[in-house]
């Protein structure tokens, strides 16, 4: 409703308020979302789809996705994925999408300008895929990068106030991860700004109880 109303010839002081309901009404669903997801996931209740979906166009679509809020902050987007990779896997794509969605809208979220550049890769043991986010933004304090997986958890209340959001996106993530049979870490580019988000995944499928995964981050 929302929609039809800005598109309804309002004057421009008038499109403005709409639009920032608009927006208001986005991140609530945004919340409300992210409170469900982490309910499910907590109640051992989430279920996860097994069937290939295609590696490049998820990337591709959630790239174009939010293209638009970086070119709003000035920011270019570049993303590679590497040759060797098969263009189908086996897995959740929708889940594979949030969790690609979380870690680049962060990125784009603590990045005031420069480049953010995602490099899919496969990863040494060739049975996992790795996606990095690679930004130029502000970085995670050393005291602190342990917790950022954590629930609710934002750097400080400065934080909170400037850049907005609940602090669940990444422990969703972290948990889809887990539960998808990967790993999920991060680490501050040096040298340089900005911090480098990762997470892999297996090729092949769903978690496997006898599957021994790296412990060395990607």
């Amino acid at each position: 409703m929302i929609d039809l109303l800005k598109n309804s010839g309002l004057e421009p002081e008038q499109l403005e308020y709409t639009e920032i309901v608009g927006q208001c009404a986005n991140d609530l669903l945004t919340i409300i979302n992210d409170i469900l997801d982490l309910s499910q996931i907590e109640a051992g209740r989430l279920s996860l789809a097994e069937e290939e979906f295609q590696l490049r166009e998820s990337l591709n679509s959630v790239v174009k996705l939010l293209r638009v809020r970086a070119d709003q902050k000035g920011l270019q987007i570049t993303w590679e994925v590497s040759p060797n990779l098969p263009d189908r896997v086996c897995g959740d794509g929708l889940r594979f999408r949030q969790i690609f969605t979380n870690l680049l809208g962060n990125a784009i979220k603590f990045t005031l300008s420069g480049v953010i550049h995602v490099n899919v890769a496969e990863c040494k043991d060739s049975a996992h895929f790795c996606c990095k986010v690679i930004d130029s933004g502000i970085g995670v304090e050393d005291t602190v990068s342990e917790r950022i997986f954590e629930a609710f958890f934002q750097a400080d209340g400065t934080h909170r106030r400037r850049f907005g959001g609940t602090g669940l996106g990444l422990t969703i993530s972290r948990q889809l991860v887990g539960i998808m049979g990967g790993q999920i870490g991060m680490y501050n580019n040096k040298p340089g700004p900005g911090s480098t988000f990762w997470f892999q995944l297996p090729l092949g499928g769903l978690k496997d109880e006898k599957l021994a995964l790296p412990e060395t981050k990607c």
